[in-house]
């Protein structure tokens, strides 16, 4: 008889361990879940972040722009004032050069991602691109 109770006291505590691992995995498969929404919301707080994340090679443009205007304000009204107006013109086209080649990269990514965006959205709407139809055109 004592042998018949330790086996319904053990069953018992087994069916436990099960009701309990079922609610822990429960329980695992909502956080899990829950996650997934959190990293969900964040990517689209951080859309704009990434968007702005092609004009980080301007940055070291707009710090030395800022510096030059918050603290070099008195000592370059000195040294243009000093300067003739070609060489100023020169200093000023050699800025814009390699204003230019950090620009001109990212400029060229972003249109052509915007090319490329458009081109999908204009073959997933199921219309047919204008060179076909010209072709379809002549050929008729």
């Amino acid at each position: 008889m004592d042998r018949v109770l330790k086996m319904n006291d053990l069953e018992a505590r087994k069916r436990a361990l099960v009701v309990e691992s079922e609610l822990y995995r429960k329980t695992l498969a909502l956080e899990f879940h829950n996650l997934t929404l959190h990293l969900e919301s964040l990517r689209s707080k951080l859309s704009p972040v990434r968007a702005m994340r092609s004009l980080l090679p301007l940055l070291p443009l707009a710090g030395a722009w800022l510096g030059s205007q918050w603290f070099g304000q008195r000592r370059a009204n000195r040294a243009a004032q000093s300067r003739s107006g070609f060489q100023r013109g020169i200093g000023l086209a050699v800025m814009a050069w390699r204003v230019y080649r950090q620009v001109a990269p990212v400029l060229a990514m972003v249109l052509s991602r915007r090319r490329r965006k458009k081109s999908e959205s204009d073959s997933a709407d199921g219309s047919i691109p204008a060179e076909f139809t010209q072709y379809r055109k002549e050929r008729d």
